[in-house]
Protein backbone atom coordinates (compact mmCIF):
# COMPACT_ATOMS: atom_id res chain seq x y z
CA UNK A 1 0.00 0.00 0.00
CA UNK A 2 2.69 2.25 0.70
CA UNK A 3 4.42 1.65 -2.73
CA UNK A 4 0.64 2.95 -4.25
CA UNK A 5 1.23 6.47 -2.69
CA UNK A 6 3.56 8.30 -4.61
CA UNK A 7 2.05 7.22 -7.39
CA UNK A 8 -1.64 8.35 -6.32
CA UNK A 9 0.25 11.61 -5.13
CA UNK A 10 1.61 11.91 -9.10
CA UNK A 11 -1.84 11.08 -9.97
CA UNK A 12 -3.69 13.86 -8.12
CA UNK A 13 -0.74 16.17 -8.82
CA UNK A 14 -1.80 16.06 -12.80
CA UNK A 15 -4.96 15.86 -12.40
CA UNK A 16 -5.21 19.38 -10.23
CA UNK A 17 -3.08 21.10 -12.87
CA UNK A 18 -5.13 19.57 -15.71
CA UNK A 19 -7.87 21.22 -13.89
CA UNK A 20 -6.44 24.33 -13.48
CA UNK A 21 -5.69 24.18 -17.07
CA UNK A 22 -9.10 23.43 -18.27
CA UNK A 23 -10.91 25.39 -15.46
CA UNK A 24 -9.44 28.81 -16.49
CA UNK A 25 -6.55 28.53 -13.89
CA UNK A 26 -4.25 30.49 -16.79
CA UNK A 27 -5.32 33.64 -19.20
CA UNK A 28 -3.81 32.11 -21.89
CA UNK A 29 -6.26 31.27 -24.61
CA UNK A 30 -8.22 33.40 -27.29
CA UNK A 31 -10.88 35.67 -26.70
CA UNK A 32 -13.23 37.08 -29.35
CA UNK A 33 -15.12 41.01 -28.60
CA UNK A 34 -18.54 40.31 -26.46
CA UNK A 35 -20.52 41.84 -29.38
CA UNK A 36 -24.03 40.95 -27.60
CA UNK A 37 -22.77 42.29 -24.54
CA UNK A 38 -22.23 45.32 -26.27
CA UNK A 39 -25.63 45.74 -28.13
CA UNK A 40 -27.33 44.92 -25.34
CA UNK A 41 -25.70 48.41 -23.60
CA UNK A 42 -26.70 50.32 -26.12
CA UNK A 43 -30.00 48.75 -26.74
CA UNK A 44 -29.98 49.95 -22.26
CA UNK A 45 -28.92 53.35 -23.56
CA UNK A 46 -31.66 53.74 -26.26
CA UNK A 47 -34.35 52.98 -23.73
CA UNK A 48 -33.20 54.61 -20.77
CA UNK A 49 -33.58 57.93 -23.35
CA UNK A 50 -36.73 57.24 -25.46
CA UNK A 51 -37.35 60.90 -26.10
CA UNK A 52 -34.03 61.43 -27.54
CA UNK A 53 -34.11 60.70 -31.24
CA UNK A 54 -30.05 60.98 -31.88
CA UNK A 55 -29.89 57.88 -29.50
CA UNK A 56 -32.18 55.61 -31.26
CA UNK A 57 -29.90 56.75 -34.39
CA UNK A 58 -26.84 56.38 -32.83
CA UNK A 59 -28.16 52.51 -32.24
CA UNK A 60 -29.09 52.10 -35.66
CA UNK A 61 -25.92 52.80 -36.97
CA UNK A 62 -23.76 51.05 -34.37
CA UNK A 63 -25.74 47.59 -34.90
CA UNK A 64 -24.43 47.59 -38.49
CA UNK A 65 -20.90 48.48 -37.50
CA UNK A 66 -20.84 45.62 -34.62
CA UNK A 67 -21.61 43.05 -36.71
CA UNK A 68 -18.90 43.71 -38.97
CA UNK A 69 -16.55 44.10 -36.57
CA UNK A 70 -14.43 41.26 -35.27
CA UNK A 71 -11.74 41.23 -32.52
CA UNK A 72 -9.75 38.35 -31.29
CA UNK A 73 -7.09 38.60 -28.90
CA UNK A 74 -4.95 35.26 -28.37
CA UNK A 75 -2.76 34.77 -25.22
CA UNK A 76 0.02 32.55 -25.70
CA UNK A 77 0.84 30.40 -22.73
CA UNK A 78 5.06 31.94 -23.07
CA UNK A 79 3.56 35.24 -22.76
CA UNK A 80 3.14 37.12 -26.72
CA UNK A 81 -0.37 37.93 -27.59
CA UNK A 82 -1.45 38.77 -30.88
CA UNK A 83 -4.65 40.98 -32.00
CA UNK A 84 -6.89 40.63 -35.16
CA UNK A 85 -8.95 43.42 -35.70
CA UNK A 86 -11.51 43.43 -38.94
CA UNK A 87 -13.67 45.78 -39.74
CA UNK A 88 -15.77 46.68 -42.98
CA UNK A 89 -13.20 45.23 -44.97
CA UNK A 90 -9.77 46.39 -43.32
CA UNK A 91 -7.98 43.80 -41.55
CA UNK A 92 -5.21 45.07 -38.86
CA UNK A 93 -3.08 43.26 -36.44
CA UNK A 94 -0.66 43.50 -33.89
CA UNK A 95 2.00 41.31 -32.04
CA UNK A 96 2.72 42.19 -28.35
CA UNK A 97 2.84 40.77 -24.97
CA UNK A 98 0.92 39.98 -21.99
CA UNK A 99 1.66 39.07 -18.03
CA UNK A 100 -0.78 38.65 -15.25
CA UNK A 101 -1.10 38.60 -11.43
CA UNK A 102 -4.33 37.30 -9.72
CA UNK A 103 -7.10 39.25 -11.41
CA UNK A 104 -4.91 41.60 -13.26
CA UNK A 105 -3.77 41.70 -16.81
CA UNK A 106 -1.05 43.64 -18.19
CA UNK A 107 -1.40 43.77 -22.16
CA UNK A 108 1.38 45.65 -24.39
CA UNK A 109 0.98 46.62 -27.70
CA UNK A 110 3.70 48.69 -30.03
CA UNK A 111 4.85 50.24 -26.88
CA UNK A 112 1.02 51.18 -25.38
CA UNK A 113 0.43 48.72 -22.11
CA UNK A 114 -3.18 48.62 -20.74
CA UNK A 115 -4.64 46.88 -17.85
CA UNK A 116 -7.64 44.66 -17.70
CA UNK A 117 -9.23 42.36 -15.54
CA UNK A 118 -9.28 38.84 -16.03
CA UNK A 119 -11.99 36.88 -14.44
CA UNK A 120 -14.61 33.99 -15.25
CA UNK A 121 -12.75 33.27 -19.04
CA UNK A 122 -13.80 37.32 -19.61
CA UNK A 123 -11.20 40.06 -19.74
CA UNK A 124 -12.28 43.21 -19.27
CA UNK A 125 -10.68 46.97 -20.03
CA UNK A 126 -11.87 50.12 -20.39
CA UNK A 127 -12.63 51.71 -23.69
CA UNK A 128 -11.64 54.91 -25.41
CA UNK A 129 -15.08 56.39 -24.49
CA UNK A 130 -14.62 54.88 -20.86
CA UNK A 131 -17.28 52.45 -21.50
CA UNK A 132 -15.46 49.05 -20.90
CA UNK A 133 -15.03 46.35 -23.49
CA UNK A 134 -15.20 42.44 -22.43
CA UNK A 135 -13.66 39.96 -24.74
CA UNK A 136 -14.94 36.09 -23.64
CA UNK A 137 -13.21 32.80 -23.91
CA UNK A 138 -13.62 31.37 -27.40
Amino acid sequence: MHRAQPAMLALAALVAALCLTACGGSPAGTYELDKAGMKAEIEEAVAANPDDPSAAMAASMIGPMLDSLDVTLTLHSNGSAEMRMAMMGRVESQSGTWTSGGDRLTLSFNGDTKTATWSDGRITLAGPDGRDLTLVRK
